[in-house]
C-alpha cells in the first residue's frame, strides 16, 4: 500500500537520527528541523513538552516571526490542557503585534484575538472575550482569511451560550 500511496518507507530510528543530526550539527537548516521535529515529537512521539521547547527555540531565534507563539499557545491548549498558558502566550502575541515588533503584525493581531478571546471564554470572561472579537469586527481585519466571520460565530456562540442571542448584531 505504501508503494501505490507514494509514502516513504524506512527505518523511523534512523529518519529520526538524521533528523537530530541536521539539528545539531547542521547550519542552514537547523531551524527546518527544528519546525519538522517539532511535529515529530507533537504527532508520532507523543512528547509535546519537547515539541514547545523546539518552538520556544525557533521562537527566540526569528523573534519576528508571529507563527511560533501561535503554535506554542495551540500546543498549551490542546494537547496540555493549559488555558492558562495559552492565555499569556496569546496575549503576548497581542501585546507585539498593537507594537508591531513582529511579522505581520495585523495578521498577528487579529490572529491573537481569536485566540485569547476562546482562551476567555473557556474561564468563563467571556465579556472580555467579546471584547477581543469585536476588534476584529470593528477594525475588519483582512488577515487572516476568514478572521471577521470566525470573529462573528464565536460571537454568535457566547452570546448564545449566555441565553442574549438578541444581542447579536
Amino acid at each position: 500500500l505504501r508503494f501505490f500511496l507514494m509514502l516513504p518507507g524506512g527505518d523511523k530510528t534512523e529518519g529520526l537520527a538524521q533528523m537530530l543530526r541536521a539539528r545539531n550539527g547542521g547550519r542552514l537548516l537547523q531551524g527546518e528541523a527544528d519546525y519538522q521535529l517539532h511535529l515529530i515529537y507533537l504527532w508520532y512521539e507523543h512528547q509535546p513538552a519537547r515539541a514547545l521547547d523546539l518552538l520556544r527555540g525557533l521562537q527566540k531565534h526569528y523573534p519576528g516571526n508571529p507563527s511560533f507563539l501561535a503554535l506554542i499557545a495551540d500546543i498549551q491548549d490542546t494537547y496540555l490542557h493549559d488555558v492558562t498558558a495559552s492565555l499569556a502566550t496569546w496575549r503576548g502575541l497581542l501585546a507585539l503585534a498593537r507594537d508591531s515588533r513582529i511579522g505581520l503584525p495585523g495578521l498577528a493581531e487579529a490572529q491573537a484575538r481569536l485566540g485569547a478571546a476562546r482562551q476567555l471564554d473557556a474561564i468563563q470572561e467571556s465579556d472580555r472575550a467579546l471584547d477581543l472579537l469585536q476588534g476584529i469586527v470593528t477594525s475588519a481585519a483582512p488577515a487572516p482569511y476568514s478572521a471577521v466571520a470566525l470573529a462573528y460565530l464565536r460571537i454568535g456562540e457566547i452570546h448564545d451560550r449566555l441565553g442574549a442571542r438578541h444581542r447579536v448584531r
